[in-house]
Order: structure tokens, then C-alpha cells, then sequence
């Protein structure tokens, strides 16, 4: 099935992606997934619990591929166009860069923690048990900030491409909040999401780039790609080296079986999670920043954990990867996933038609790729400091277009 699902990748890819280099990038790094997920299917998983479903199948393409179609609304190298660095005429930008960069020096504290930590396998384990705890109003608000990090990066090469390495090496710094703030609390998605976001970026700006800079920018990506790769590896290794977690390969290491499963079980984790008959939670799950504010801390608790206990109740954890369908499955179905995802895709189609009276609306769309590339492996946005900060930059781009347009 996995085959299967890359051949209408690359039909799309064929059809629809050679028009945009966005598009190309994305579905390419799906396609990777999937061919990890085909050699998955050699080894016995024990969390991989049904046949395969025809009629998921069609459901879980059928949404990936509307979700990709979008991605040629903007141009990002065009965007990019002007002799004069985007982040000079703009106070947004400004503003995500300036607290971006405060972000990235609160949690640096406790990055520096984290690289101290003698036994990262027994500090997990002590973090969970303490639990998800809030430290206060600014450290959750500079969590949310740290998820500019892609926006961050792109600046980095809007700046670089027009020679202002002083001020583009300020600006991928403050992209580092995010992976600092991830490993605080000792998870690895940190380092995978910023390196998918730099290479994706450079990737796209690659032909506008000099042989100078690209050289540069080879040196830089294989030594933050080491050092991520190794921090990364160091926590695998503390989670899964005394692992049983794998049953039926013990002769394979566990650590490199994590990293297999890491980036494959996505497509046949959703074929599970869509058999599964569970009471849905209509948005609950996915925008808990919104509902909190109705029903309240506890309830919401209460409502994820009941939802968990029925995926439970079905042979499966919550938590397995279904790159980002799950959480959305989870709130509305396979149809409703379909319909939201759609209307993702509408806004995103709709903003690239007035982004001249929103002049500020490329970082919607940006948003939207982010979304895309951390939805490789789950709905990273249905937490609620993404929530804020997807709510945070709509907010901010509306209040530049009214005022924008009063100027006019």
C-alpha cells in the first residue's frame, strides 16, 4: 500500500508539483515517509493492528493531495524579489523577530540544562511525572513565540540572499527558541523540525544563492546537522537502547529501528486510526487554546482523556504518528478531515488572490507549509501554545492590513 501511495505522489508531483518548487519539496519529503513506511512493512510491529482499509486509503490520500494543492498559491522566492530585506519595511516582522530572539535567550537557560543532564532516560521520566505544570504567563508566551522559528529561517534567507549576514545570523538564532524550548522539556522533534525547515527553505532558495554562500551554507548544515543528530541520537538512546518495545526484532538495534519507525508508521497508523469507531470531539481536540476559554482547563482534560481511553479501548496509544490526519480524524472523521482540510486550503487559495490588499499574507501561507512540514509526523499545531501562535500571527497580519489600508 505504501508503493501504492507514493505512485499517486508522483503522478501528483507530475501533474501539479513541477509548477511550484514549494510543492516539489513537500511532496518529496512525504515520499520519503513512505518508502521508510514500505520497509516497515518487512518487520512485525506489534502497533500495527488491521488490514489494510480501501476505503481509508482513498480518504487519507484524497486529503494529503488537497492539502498540497494549495501550495503553489505563493511564490516565496518572489516574495523574496526585492533588492531590499522584507524584514526592513515591516513592523510584523520586526516584532516576531525581536521577541523571537528574547525567546531564544530564556530558553537557552535550559537548554544548557539539558546538555548538562548526566541520565536523560531518568530526567524524562522525572519530567513526566512532574507534568505539564505551567511555569506562568511569560514562559508559555515565549513558547508560543518559539514557534516562529519557520519564519525565522526564512528571513534568514531573505537576508543572506541579499548579503546582510550580520543581521540574518541575529535572525537564525532567534530560530533556535524553538529547539531550545523543545529539548527543555526533553523531546526530539526540536532538532528534526528545524533542520526539515532549513533544508526546505534552502532548497527553495538554492537557485538564487551564490556558489560563495552555498558552500557556507553546506558547512553550517552539516555542523548544526551533526550536533542535532547527535543530541537527537542521545535521547533515542535513553528511550529505546533497554527497550522491548520493538518484540519480534530483538536481533535488530533499538535504536535504529526507532529512527526507521520515527519517520514510516504514519500512513498505516492512520489506516488504524480510521478504522476505529470513537465519539469525535468537533474541534476540541485540535484548538484546545479556543475551547479552554469556554469549558475550562479541567473539562478539557477530561474530554482528551475520555477520547484517549477509546483509542485505547480499540488496541491503539494516542500518541503514535499519522502525520497530521490523526488529530484532525480525532475532532471530525475521515469526511470531516477532508472538509477542514479543504477549508485550509480554500483560505490559503483565497489570501494569494488579495495579498495586495494584505500585504502581509505570505506569512499565513507560511504558517501553512510549517504546518505541512511539522504534519510529517503528527498535528503539532493542535497544542495549545500553536494554537496562540497561529492565532498570534492572523492577528497581526490583520491589524497591518487595516492599517494598511487606511494608509491607502
Amino acid at each position: 500500500m505504501h508503493l501504492v501511495t507514493i505512485i499517486f505522489f508522483l503522478f501528483f508531483y507530475h501533474k501539479v508539483a513541477l509548477k511550484s518548487s514549494a510543492t516539489k519539496i513537500i511532496v518529496s519529503i512525504y515520499c520519503i515517509s513512505l518508502l521508510l513506511g514500505f520497509f516497515l512493512e518487512f518487520l512485525d510491529f506489534k502497533y500495527y493492528k488491521d488490514e489494510w482499509n480501501y476505503m481509508n486509503m482513498i480518504f487519507i490520500v484524497a486529503t494529503m493531495l488537497l492539502s498540497f494543492k494549495s501550495l503553489s498559491s505563493f511564490d516565496l522566492v518572489e516574495i523574496s524579489g526585492s533588492k531590499k530585506p522584507l524584514i526592513y519595511d515591516s513592523l510584523i516582522l520586526k516584532i516576531i523577530v525581536f521577541l523571537s530572539i528574547i525567546s531564544t535567550f530564556l530558553y537557552l537557560v535550559d537548554f544548557i540544562k539539558f546538555l548538562q543532564t548526566p541520565n536523560l532516560g531518568d530526567a524524562r521520566l522525572e519530567h513526566q511525572l512532574e507534568g505539564n505544570e505551567s511555569k506562568g504567563f511569560i514562559y508559555s508566551f515565549f513558547a508560543t513565540i518559539s514557534f516562529s522559528f519557520h519564519i525565522n529561517i526564512f528571513l534568514f534567507f531573505d537576508l543572506i540572499k541579499k548579503n546582510k549576514k550580520v543581521l540574518g545570523m541575529i535572525v537564525l538564532f532567534a530560530s533556535f527558541s524553538y529547539v531550545f524550548w523543545v529539548s527543555s522539556v526533553f523531546g526530539r522533534d526540536g532538532f528534526v523540525f528545524w533542520m526539515i525547515s532549513f533544508l526546505f527553505y534552502y532548497l527553495l532558495f538554492k537557485k538564487e544563492l551564490s556558489a560563495k554562500i552555498k558552500k557556507k551554507f553546506h558547512r553550517i548544515f552539516l555542523i548544526f546537522g551533526i550536533l542535532f543528530l547527535f543530541l537527537f541520537l542521545k535521547l533515542s538512546s535513553s528511550r529505546f537502547t533497554d527497550s522491548n518495545y520493538y518484540y519480534g526484532n530483538e536481533n535488530l538495534n533499538p535504536v535504529v529501528l526507532s529512527l526507521l519507525d520515527y519517520g514510516g508508521q504514519q500512513l498505516r497508523n492512520a489506516n488504524d486510526y480510521y478504522n476505529m469507531d470513537i465519539d469525535h470531539t468537533y474541534g476540541l481536540y485540535n484548538f484546545p487554546y479556543i475551547y479552554r476559554s469556554f469549558i475550562g482547563s479541567n473539562q478539557l482534560k477530561k474530554e482528551k482523556e475520555n477520547v484517549q481511553w477509546q483509542i485505547a479501548s480499540n488496541g491503539k496509544k494516542h500518541f503514535y504518528f499519522a502525520y497530521y490526519l490523526k488529530e484532525l480524524w480525532i475532532d471530525f472523521g475521515a469526511i470531516g478531515t477532508l472538509i477542514v482540510c479543504s477549508l485550509f486550503v480554500t483560505v490559503v487559495s483565497f489570501l494569494s488572490k488579495v495579498k495586495k490588499l494584505i500585504p502581509s499574507s505570505y506569512l499565513i501561507y507560511i504558517v501553512y507549509t510549517q504546518f505541512l512540514l511539522m504534519g510529517l509526523f503528527y498535528n503539532k499545531f493542535y497544542f495549545p501554545s500553536a494554537n496562540a501562535y497561529v492565532i498570534f500571527i492572523v492577528l497581526l497580519v490583520l491589524i497591518e492590513s487595516l492599517v494598511y489600508g487606511k494608509k491607502a
